[in-house]
């Protein structure tokens, strides 16, 4: 199965407002990606809460996180997120991060720090899409 049937065949969880939104995949246990866009705020932090613990699963877990599309994450979505993503740490086998833009590459970097390195940042788009592919088998 090809990535484009994989994602089409994925279970998903949607949350959106006015600014952003935010799609949690789970590709299949063990692998979830995370579709960021828009201006993410406090009530996206919330729904990042919400909805993590369903996007991992149980088990060890290779996450993915396309932030492309984010405009200007506030500083209660980063925190939260950085927070959520250190307390599962142990059960990431890796941590993925697709980004668009010096400013969110720089934020990424900077949260990074507070995870240890676990993050691997890109800014383009078929690098994170052959990861992707690759923890898929």
């Amino acid at each position: 199965m090809d990535l484009a049937e994989t994602l089409e065949r994925a279970e998903r969880h949607l949350w959106s407002d006015e600014r952003g939104s935010m799609e949690f995949v789970r590709l299949r246990e063990g692998v979830g990606l995370l579709v960021m866009s828009g201006k993410l705020g406090d009530e996206a932090a919330k729904a990042w809460e919400l909805h993590f613990p369903w996007l991992l699963g149980r088990g060890q877990v290779s996450l993915f996180m396309d932030g492309a599309g984010v405009t200007l994450p506030n500083a209660a979505f980063i925190s939260a997120g950085t927070s959520l993503i250190k307390g599962v740490r142990p059960r990431l086998d890796a941590l993925h991060v697709l980004v668009d833009g010096a400013l969110l590459e720089m934020t990424a970097k900077t949260a990074n720090i507070a995870l240890g390195g676990l993050m691997r940042i890109t800014r383009e788009r078929n690098t994170f899409e052959a990861e992707l592919a690759r923890a898929l088998g």
